[in-house]
């Protein structure tokens, strides 16, 4: 009827609505049939006259000036030799069978499903998959339409109070058990009240010894100032030596603990064996997908001896992140002529929040370079700021300064902040007990092969990280969600500009100035990973870069299908393990157009 398209759906008994309005919406938008603007589905019980129940979706934007009038169907004869008058008695189905009964089952059972995904889609908090096209498409016409943002604001606004709600009423009851737990008993404070009794102490001379030298103290009697280096060797534990160098290390916080111990591991190298030939730096990526000792030993196969390659990759840095990491944590004497950016799209897209970023630019660390007392090894002073690396802009819509303010509010309230310690060690306690309760079952699980150390705790000497895991279709996604590109969050909003681009070209800029060369190597990914969403965008950053690598200002080197239906070279989907770490390397040690002979011109 014009451009709508009417369709009644009808049986013995009633059709269900959502079991008939999944699969013909569905099979119409895969016709993609432009004359039909609109559809219209109806249910009836067969031999009745008036629908029971109307369903309508517009696949075009339609302004409806008067309600619309549901059409008169014709009564259908198809069933009649089916339909009996009822008698009010039991009707029994001897002709049934479990697979009929079973059939049955299963339909409501998808019914109560899909009735609970609708709910769940609607309250904001999860997406639909790519198998449920509908709810997909629902979603983007509410989007389409300029409902979503109104909705997702109250729903915000809902689960914010809520969890309000909940923070006042847990604190409320954690505050009644400390006060509980603080309550002393009638003995202890008989003690209190009780008078002190003189104790008889034995005569000890206080006297220095004999033995008493300037060896290991000084002439006050405390200890001496020693060596606060930490001394590394091929067979201690390089994860350690990070930590206990970022511990003693005098550098304020970056709230990011993989930087902390790489900066100090970093400066350690320096005191040690100076300068490396070589930097590789980027995300976690770039951490586990260039092993310095195998590009080492590649390059000297090429005639390059002794060059020396140190790993600088940090998790989740962004272009902004390897901008500040370059140009204002190190000076440039801390530089080598060198730089290897090994990472790929996620580090340039603009359109998602830089978390790692907006992290750095709230901790101490960021604070004390801004102000110039950030401890230098060289006591450079550090470069001026300019309007990219003012925080205030960011600040203002950035979730962290939303959350402090809520931190600083709530504890002005809270009845258990004031004795946070005690809460501490009342949990340390309970903890203890459960340890001890699920002791038996702990033996147990120790039998069964485990891997349960985190990979940031496993780097070498040189910064690299060699996971040894391979990555496997049949086991990995029984423990990891598949996420198509489209809901991948490392993709939302994509655009290749903006502060990231601005990170980009200042970067570029710093290493023209202090003859500095980069290049950026756009690392492999599995065929299982670039869907056609991802693979549009990787398509998008490489004629990206690759007019950069026209003007002259890096050298770029796409290695992105290097390794695509070769998963044993892969820990997961996007991030190499050792081994494809050390095909990359060998690569980079053959590749031409690497500027080699840079690290060996002194």
């Amino acid at each position: 009827k014009q451009d709508l398209l009417h369709i009644m759906s009808e049986a013995t008994v009633c059709p269900r609505k959502s079991q008939v309005t999944r699969k013909i919406t569905r099979f119409l938008d895969q016709l993609a049939m432009s004359d039909i603007a609109g559809l219209r589905l109806y249910g009836r019980r067969a031999g009745a006259i008036s629908p029971s129940w109307n369903y309508g979706v517009d696949f075009v934007h339609r302004q409806r000036l008067v309600p619309e009038a549901t059409p008169e169907f014709a009564a259908s004869d198809a069933y009649l030799s089916d339909l009996v008058t009822p008698t009010g008695e039991p009707v029994l189905r001897r002709d049934l069978t479990h697979e009929d009964l079973n059939q049955g089952l299963k339909g409501a059972v998808d019914g109560v499903v899909y009735i609970l995904q609708r709910l769940l889609c609607y309250s904001q908090l999860f997406v639909p998959t790519v198998e449920n096209q509908d709810m997909a498409a629902f979603s983007d016409k509410r989007q389409a339409n300029g409902k979503l943002s109104i909705q997702g604001v109250a729903v915000a606004m809902v689960w914010g109070v809520a969890g309000l709600l909940l923070t006042l009423i847990t604190d409320w009851r954690f505050s009644e058990l400390l006060q509980s737990q603080a309550s002393p008993s009638a003995e202890v404070k008989a003690v209190t009240n009780s008078s002190p009794k003189p104790i008889a102490l034995p005569q000890i001379s206080l006297q220095k010894g004999a033995g008493f030298g300037t060896e290991n103290f000084n002439t006050s009697g405390f200890t001496a100032p020693g060596d606060t280096m930490v001394i590394m060797n091929e067979n201690g534990n390089a994860t350690m030596a990070a930590m206990l160098a970022a511990a003693r290390s005098p550098n304020p916080s970056f709230n990011n603990q993989m930087l902390d111990e790489k900066l100090a591991l970093y400066q350690q190298r320096l005191l040690q064996s100076g300068i490396p030939d070589v930097l590789i730096m980027g995300s976690s990526r770039a951490m586990r997908g260039i092993d310095p000792i195998a590009l080492q030993d590649a390059l000297e196969e090429q005639g390059y001896p002794d060059i020396d390659v140190f790993n600088f990759g940090v998790n989740g840095a962004t272009a902004q992140v390897v901008d500040f990491m370059v140009r204002r944590v190190l000076t440039p004497e801390q530089l080598p002529k060198l730089i290897i950016w090994a990472d790929g799209v996620r580090a340039f897209n603009n359109g998602r929040v830089d978390a790692t970023y907006n992290s750095i630019i709230t901790s101490p660390g960021y604070q004390a370079l801004m102000a110039g007392v950030f401890p230098n090894r060289t006591k450079q002073p550090p470069l001026p700021t300019d309007a990219t690396d003012q925080p205030l802009e960011v600040l203002n819509d950035s979730y962290q300064f939303i959350s402090d303010w809520l931190n600083q509010s709530i504890a002005k309230i809270s009845l258990t902040y004031p004795h946070r310690s005690q809460l501490k060690s009342l949990l340390q306690e309970k903890l203890v007990d459960l340890e001890k309760f699920l002791q038996s079952d702990t033996t147990q699980i120790a039998k069964k092969p485990q891997n349960t150390l985190s990979p940031t705790w496993k780097i070498d000497f040189d910064g690299f990280l060699p996971l040894s895991t391979r990555f496997n279709t049949a086991t990995y996604y029984q423990k990891h969600p598949k996420v198509p590109g489209i809901y991948d969050g490392d993709y939302r909003y994509f655009q290749l500009g903006g502060q990231q681009d601005k990170a980009l070209r200042n970067l570029l800029e710093f290493a023209q100035k202090h003859d500095l060369s980069i290049v950026m190597v756009n690392l492999p990914l599995t065929k299982e990973y670039l869907d056609p969403v991802r693979t549009k965008y990787e398509k998008q950053f490489q004629r990206y870069m690759y007019n950069f690598d026209l003007e002259g200002g890096l050298i770029f080197r796409d290695f992105n299908k290097m390794l695509l239906t070769k998963h044993d070279y892969f820990s997961d989907p996007s991030h190499l393990n050792r081994y494809g770490a050390y095909q990359v390397s060998k690569q980079l040690a053959k590749d031409p157009m690497m500027p080699w002979s840079l690290v060996i011109s002194d």
